[in-house]
């Protein structure tokens, strides 16, 4: 006997582990390195198809996208989905972030994808099924244990969902050594085994909210077992401590003043779990869940037949308990009939009824089961028998799903959305497809935003949820008139893509000429009643103004100039080098009388506030040698650094959506200094401060960051806008109303590569006239501000419908580069405009021996029409 100190003593093996004499007393002579050796065959075994197919099959899950999209964000510092657009950013708290972490440090080791979170998945099903079989093992004995851990791994249902990257694949490994841990501390009490057990245990609800119910399971063991009272409070006080002290945690980290972030996603998520708020995971009826076994997963009811033995055996043993008015028939079995019985009642309650979830329940109940049936009065060659007829309809039925569920829905709309829709497009869709797309995206329950902005939607639709109806009104305006493109459809279910019409822009542009009328007119009023007062206006930057200590780059005639890249940093002498070399062609082959000196300054990640001057970065210093070589060759110079976000599939700063943005200002005007003052010091002429920063367009932030730049530089402060806002219009699109959406600087620039419906065989005149027609669009007062400060195109056939992409493959014509160029040039001219830079001349370019790229246009055609642009532009 033992004394735990509370007033009681107790047996000193707890009667959970009674049965051992039963079954296995027989047998305890036999080395115990067989059942360990025939395990992990068969954990091999198992674990080996789980890997089979892993890549292809079962198809992308729902969840997968957005765990993927969160911890490759957290690799980069951020704790966010893909941001949305229109919308605050937020961080992602609806699961707790240790999955995340954990899973953006696997990916750091070997890289990040689906797969290799499935890779991550299944590691952890094995350790998890390591530990059970010793927790079995500790039970009911080493024979129990093999006989029962074999279903378990062969069942089909399981072999299915723990190929799947779900949080519950590391979840129940962590619930499963709580139990262990509890289960050593019932073996050999003390209130030190309790207390680790109760960390653990706090631990698994923390993990992932659900796993709370492993405190209750083990509340209900203590309840049955009625002893060890003072160490299962202890286990209860340490476990609590552990809950509230993670609540407190992220409350101060994330319930800052104005945001209730973690507060508020967690309320969300129970008032999903108590069905006070729909979800796409809410059965609603009986129905529901009939459909879904008959229809979706039809290959598993060897499962479901195993699951309902198990559930009619443990409801018989409650029943057992009722009659005699005790809980002593359950306490031979007592851990796992409490934790399959928790686990019915926990999820059975729950209105989401997500597929991972039913693994929460099928484990416990298929070791309660089988510890079951190895101790029934049976002859052996009959449990043997049973069990593996259940292996064989486990493995036929896992076989059966590789082939079924390998059509990837997802992995298609993916590819999809990146060869088919245009990297600036807007697209309205749901949270999964979204974190899977690079283009920027609004939901459909918040499509407010993306009203006049959205060119496509890509819907969803499965048996227990679509789209259409969870839709706000706003995204019913935007699905009115639309035309579908494409449809992909799979078990999983059917995503389709749309091109939204045109009839919501042209309401929307009904409804602002009205509000401008009744503007107009309520001035009119105004200016009467008031004896035409001017109000007092609010002071302007020096951007704004464009007040400059010297002549205004191309304000009293057109500039022709050519864009200067320098992709790394080199040392001065190499620069001094280059340099001579690449600005004398610039001058005397090309003619050009102005140079842009481009470089890059580096974001770690789309979302965070950083931005950073690397090893890659050309020095202020070497640009400064750059500038003086510029000036001695009676070239004019402009400054214009980029943005790259390395980390990101697509590394175009126009997709930065930083937070907190006062941040990421602060932290860009501090990367640009030193060039600032540098261009204070040789009087460059002009500072292009920001290219295409497409996201952060609209923010608030740019008169104080432009006021902050003037007090260092005094030459004019511009910034280059994607083609996209300076027209106001998707590139992709035939543009009807220029809508320009400009920063607030009197001096304008602009990237120029929009996508033109062309012929390869069209001549120069035909794409002079495309171009043209769309700067004739623009308001004379805007275009003779303007530069064109970066634009450029392959000497490729097909080149004019996507001019940005200056890597594509494809035939050489050198034609399409020279209309280009020629049209560009001509465009200035007639419109009177700042000048243009042609994109571009590497600083390490050898213009005697130019690489052979299509996009390079030295020694080509391209050259000879920039160099003829100085007399079209006079």
């Amino acid at each position: 006997m033992k004394y735990l100190g509370d007033g009681h003593q107790h047996p000193a093996e707890p009667p959970v582990v009674s049965q051992r004499t039963e079954v296995g007393r027989g047998r305890q002579r036999r080395p115990i390195s067989f059942p360990v050796l025939a395990f992990f065959a068969v954990l091999v075994v198992g674990t080996g198809l789980r890997l089979w197919h892993l890549s292809i099959s079962p198809a992308w899950q729902w969840d997968e996208a957005a765990y993927y999209r969160v911890s490759v964000n957290v690799q980069h510092g951020v704790l966010s989905e893909h941001s949305v657009y229109g919308v605050p950013w937020e961080p992602f708290l609806w699961q707790p972030p240790f999955y995340f972490l954990v899973l953006s440090r696997w990916f750091s080791i070997v890289g990040a994808s689906i797969y290799h979170a499935r890779l991550l998945g299944v590691i952890a099903t094995a350790a998890m099924q390591a530990v059970l079989f010793r927790l079995i093992w500790k039970i009911h004995g080493s024979a129990v244990a093999l006989f029962a851990i074999v279903p378990v791994i062969f069942d089909g249902w399981l072999m299915y969902i723990e190929r799947v990257s779900y949080i519950e694949n590391v979840l129940l490994l962590i619930i499963v050594t709580g139990l262990l841990l509890y289960q050593r501390a019932l073996e050999h009490p003390s209130w030190q085994r309790f207390a680790i057990a109760g960390a653990s245990i706090g631990f698994a609800a923390i993990f992932k909210h659900t796993g709370a119910y492993l405190l209750l399971a083990v509340l209900l063991c203590w309840l049955v077992l009625r002893r060890a009272h003072k160490g299962h409070l202890v286990m209860l006080v340490v476990a609590i401590t552990v809950i509230m002290t993670y609540f407190a945690v992220m409350t101060g980290l994330f319930d800052v003043p104005g945001h209730d972030w973690y507060i508020g996603q967690t309320i969300t998520q129970v008032r999903r779990v108590l069905a006070l708020q729909q979800s796409g995971g809410t059965l609603t009826s009986p129905g529901g869940l009939l459909h879904l076994l008959v229809a979706q997963y039809r290959f598993f009811i060897p499962s479901v037949l195993v699951a309902l033995a198990a559930f009619t055996t443990v409801a018989r043993r409650i029943l057992q308990c009722y009659r005699v008015r005790n809980w002593e028939p359950a306490q031979e079995n007592a851990l796992l009939f409490s934790w399959l019985v928790t686990g019915i009642v926990v999820f059975g309650v729950s209105s989401l009824k997500y597929p991972q979830y039913f693994a929460v329940i099928l484990i416990p109940a298929y070791c309660f089961i089988w510890t079951e049936v190895a101790r029934w009065n049976w002859r052996s060659a009959w449990k043997n028998t049973v069990m593996a007829t259940a292996v064989v309809a486990g493995l036929g039925s896992f076989l059966l799903t590789v082939p079924a569920f390998s059509v990837n829905t997802l992995a298609q709309v993916q590819q999809y959305a990146a060869t088919q829709i245009p990297a600036s497009g807007i697209v309205v869709t749901e949270e999964s497809i979204g974190d899977l797309i690079q283009q920027r995206w609004c939901t459909v329950e918040r499509a407010t935003a993306c009203l006049g902005h959205a060119t496509y939607a890509i819907t969803w639709r499965t048996y227990l949820y679509t789209s259409f109806k969870e839709g706000d009104p706003a995204f019913y305006e935007l699905m009115n008139g639309a035309r579908r493109i494409k449809s992909f459809s799979s078990s999983v279910g059917t995503a389709t893509v749309w091109k939204l019409g045109q009839g919501l822009v042209k309401r929307r542009v009904g409804v602002l000429l009205a509000a401008a009328l009744a503007a107009a007119l309520a001035a009119t009023l105004l200016v009467a009643a008031f004896g035409g007062r001017s109000a007092p206006t609010s002071s302007r930057t020096a951007a704004e103004l464009g007040t400059s200590e010297w002549p205004v780059l191309g304000e009293s005639q057109p500039v022709l100039g050519v864009d200067l890249y320098a992709l790394s940093n080199y040392s001065a002498a190499e620069v001094e080098v280059y340099g001579q070399r690449t600005l004398a062609y610039i001058k005397n082959v090309l003619k050009a009388n102005a140079v842009g000196i481009v470089w890059n300054l580096y974001a770690p990640s789309p979302y965070t506030d950083a931005v950073k001057v690397t090893d890659s970065t050309l020095s202020a210093s070497n640009v400064g040698i750059l500038t003086r070589i510029a000036i001695q060759d009676h070239l004019l110079v402009e400054y214009r650094p980029l943005v790259l976000v390395p980390s990101a599939q697509n590394q175009w700063e126009g997709l930065i959506s930083p937070y907190p943005p006062a941040g990421w200002f602060n932290n860009y005007y501090q990367a640009e200094l030193p060039y600032l003052r540098t261009a204070q010091q040789f009087g460059v002429s002009e500072f292009v401060t920001g290219t295409e920063l497409q996201d952060l367009n609209s923010s608030p932030l740019w008169p104080s960051f432009f006021a902050r730049v003037s007090q260092v530089y005094h030459g004019v402060i511009s910034y280059s806008s994607w083609d996209g806002n300076y027209f106001g219009g998707d590139p992709d699109t035939s543009l009807q109303v220029a809508r320009p959406e400009l920063l607030p600087v009197k001096y304008l620039g602009m990237d120029m590569y929009w996508h033109m419906n062309l012929s390869a065989t069209a001549t120069t005149a035909e794409v002079a006239a495309a171009w043209e027609a769309i700067f004739g669009k623009m308001p004379l007062s805007i275009l003779r501000r303007t530069a064109i400060d970066e634009t450029g195109i392959q000497a490729r056939a097909g080149a004019y419908a996507n001019p940005e992409d200056l890597g594509a493959p494809g035939l050489r014509s050198e034609q399409v580069q020279m209309n280009w160029f020629t049209a560009a040039c001509a465009t200035v001219r007639q419109y009177h405009m700042r000048g243009v830079f042609f994109f571009k001349v590497d600083l390490t370019d050898n213009p005697a021996h130019p690489a052979t790229s299509l996009s390079t246009f030295e020694g080509q055609e391209g050259a000879a029409a920039i160099s003829e642009c100085s007399k079209i532009l006079g």
